[in-house]
Order: structure tokens, then C-alpha cells, then sequence
């Protein structure tokens, strides 16, 4: 018997900084995720047969997984994997509350494993669609109810650019815990602002403002820089003003300081911004935003 599944990754319009697990455990973290249509995909395969080794044999599980993406995009892979991983292993993903399932024992093992980086990814990527997410010493993940029409102009105005340089995330994540455990009084105002700034993204996506959602993602970016000014690679930083030449009206990197970014088109201009980059040796990532959340099937 064989499965097969799809977890897909996710941008993060908001905050994911809050989210760092020092940080949410002290202040409370926001993030607005919204997942894409880039998937880390595996199967699961049980050995079935009437021979003697095959019956010994009948209890393991084998799981193979694969994901087409550069290293270090900031998009939220290793949790995507992680929830695919657990997916597998389920074999039986019937509702929304199997889900969140998932996505709890995915934060878990990536806890154990020292590599969880902040809770929501692995919810935006276990329930898709776009979703407002709370991490304290609890976790809420709610998935915002937009209109079609809005998930349409959302998916429709963003473009995901990869600048072709790996981020820095563990070293930003260290560096930000760091100074917040230290009391810097810019440090936590700033972090204080993008929780916030989150709560501003909600807001802008359920009421289908999307130049709102693009400046205040864009406002994101420029406040993280102000909390560690070296935190974006020169590469990402050189992309983010290639893609505002070309009319980009929101620039965000993607993760805590991934080597992808999500730029926003104006309203019916993405095609204009998508072969401008692509001209000027940007890869652009065909990404749209997923409504479904992971995926098992049945092979």
C-alpha cells in the first residue's frame, strides 16, 4: 500500500520575527502566512507479501520525500517537511482538526530536533489558505475566511523572487534573541510594532485591501531592518530595489532573513514586473497561494 503527499511552503506577510520561540514565550508573537504553491511532496510505502522475510517485514514503513527549492529561501521548508513527514505517517488526514494535529506533533519534533525557527509555519503549511497565527505558550492558528476575489488579487499580485543568495536566518534568529533577552529598549518596541503590524495585515486582508497588505508587509521589512540593520543579505537588498525600479509597490523577505522575497504588483501590472525581474536574471518561483493545506492521497 502506498500514499503520496503534498505539504506546501508559505510567505509570511507579517511578523514571523515575533514568532521566534525566546521571543513569543515572553511577548506573545503574531504572524500572517499566507501558503503557496510550492510543495515539499513524498510518499510512504508498506512492504505487503505472503513470504516469511515480507511478513517480518510488514510493519515498517518507508518514506522517501523530495523538495525543488534553493537552500535557504526563508519559506518555510524544513517545517513543510516536517509536516509532510507526519503526514505520511498518519496516512489519514480526514478534517481540519487532524491538521492542526499535524502541525502540533511537526512543531514538537522540530523542537526536539533544535531546528523549530517559530510555530506558524508549520500551521500555515498543515491548514494552507492564509492564516493569522498566535504563538505564546499556547498556539492559535486561525485561517482567515477571504472572499475568493481576494485570494484571487492576493495570489495575482504577488510574485516570489529568489535572489540566488542563501539567507542568514539561524545566525539573524540568534542574533535577534540575543539582543531581546539583553532588554534593548529598541529591540522590543521594534518587535512590539511588528506584532502589531500584524494585526494591520489581518485587518487589510479580510476587508480585501491589497495595496494595504503590500505597505504594511513592506513597512515590516523596513522595521526588521531598523532592529538589526546587517540582517538582510546585500543580494536580497539589491533585488528588493530592482523589483521597486520595476514597480513593485511592496518588497518583503521572506522568513526570518531568507534569500527569497515576495513583491507586490500593482493591479493588473504583475505580468510587467514578472518579465522585468526575469530580464534582469531574477529567478521568479511560480508560487499562487494554496487553499487546501497538506495533501495525502491514496497512490
Amino acid at each position: 500500500m502506498k500514499y503520496t503527499a503534498k505539504a506546501p511552503l508559505r510567505v509570511d506577510l507579517a511578523s514571523s520575527w515575533t514568532c521566534l520561540p525566546a521571543i513569543a514565550e515572553k511577548m506573545g508573537g503574531h504572524a500572517v502566512c499566507a501558503a503557496i504553491g510550492i510543495y515539499a511532496e513524498g510518499s510512504i510505502a508498506l512492504p505487503l507479501g505472503d513470504s516469511f522475510l515480507m511478513s517480518l517485514r510488514s510493519e515498517r514503513r518507508y518514506v522517501s520525500y523530495s523538495l525543488d527549492l534553493p537552500i535557504g529561501a526563508g519559506l518555510g521548508a524544513s517545517a513543510a517537511q516536517t509536516v509532510l513527514w507526519v503526514a505520511l505517517l498518519r496516512s489519514v488526514i480526514d478534517n481540519a482538526a487532524d491538521r492542526r494535529e499535524v502541525a502540533r506533533i511537526s512543531c514538537q519534533l522540530n523542537s526536539m530536533m533544535g531546528t523549530l525557527m517559530g510555530q506558524q509555519d508549520a500551521y500555515a503549511s498543515a491548514i494552507g489558505g492564509v492564516s493569522f497565527v498566535s504563538v505564546s505558550s499556547n498556539v492559535e492558528a486561525e485561517r482567515l475566511e477571504l472572499a475568493t476575489s481576494v485570494l484571487h488579487e492576493l495570489a495575482g499580485r504577488m510574485v516570489v523572487l529568489w535572489s540566488g543568495q542563501a539567507g542568514r536566518s539561524l545566525e539573524v534568529a540568534r542574533a535577534l534573541q540575543s539582543e531581546f533577552e539583553k532588554g534593548r529598549r529598541d529591540v522590543v518596541n521594534g518587535l512590539a510594532e511588528l506584532k502589531s503590524g500584524a494585526s494591520g495585515v489581518r485587518h487589510a486582508l479580510n476587508d480585501g485591501r491589497i495595496d494595504d497588505v503590500a505597505a504594511l508587509a513592506d513597512e515590516q521589512w523596513l522595521r526588521q531592518q531598523e532592529i538589526l540593520p546587517d540582517s538582510a543579505p546585500p543580494r536580497v537588498r539589491e533585488v528588493a530595489e530592482l523589483a521597486r525600479r520595476h514597480g513593485a509597490i511592496g518588497v518583503k523577505e521572506c522568513g526570518i532573513a531568507g534569500g527569497a522575497l515576495v513583491a507586490f504588483s500593482r493591479l493588473g501590472d504583475r505580468e510587467h514586473l514578472v518579465t522585468a525581474m526575469q530580464a534582469s536574471k531574477v529567478r521568479v518561483l511560480d508560487a499562487g497561494v494554496d487553499t487546501f493545506g497538506v495533501h495525502l492521497r491514496k497512490a
